[in-house]
Parts: structure tokens; sequence; C-alpha cells
């Protein structure tokens, strides 16, 4: 999990997920290819407005490479998981849940 906001970080902490806080879009994007180099993570999740920061360049890492899957998790931007994964399948796929 990378966050940008060390809250959502401790949350996701405490249900037991490894992850990371990073300051910004360079160092989200450096630690996502990091995560992508090193093939054992099947599930990236991005706090939602370190997502948006990134997302022009996200779209071309998910097409160079499909594990991890990318994904948005809720915060106080308010866009949830589920939506976050009905748009990266409509993305990837281009079929709508």
């Amino acid at each position: 999990m990378l966050s940008d906001k060390p809250d959502a970080y401790l949350g996701m902490r405490l249900a037991g997920m490894d992850g990371q806080v990073v300051s910004g879009r360079a160092e989200a994007l450096e630690k996502i290819r990091e995560i992508i180099a090193g093939g054992q993570v099947g599930i990236l999740l991005i706090t939602g407005e370190l997502m948006e920061q990134c997302e022009p360049d996200l779209t071309a890492i998910r097409r160079e490479s499909r594990i991890p899957i990318i994904t948005r998790i809720s915060d106080h931007s308010g866009e949830s998981i589920t939506k976050g994964l009905e748009r990266y399948v409509h993305e990837s796929l281009g079929i709508n849940l």
C-alpha cells in the first residue's frame, strides 16, 4: 500500500497490510517501479489523491505490466475501493460493471 497520508497508512498497518508513506508523485512512481521489479506484490493499493497525481503514468505502467493490479483505496477524497476496481476493470478491459 502506498499513501501520501500517514493516517491512512497507519489504518492499513493496523489491518495488517504492509506499505509506505511517500511524499509525492515522483517518490510514488519510483516506489511503484520498485514494487513491479520485485515481483512480490499482486495488488497495490494507493490512496486517492496520490493516485490522481500519478494517473497518466499509472496508465502507461498498467499497459507494461498487468501485475500488480493497481487500485485506489478510499480516503477523505471519497472514492471507494469498489469504484476504483470498477474503473480499473473498465480501463483495462473496456467492461462496465
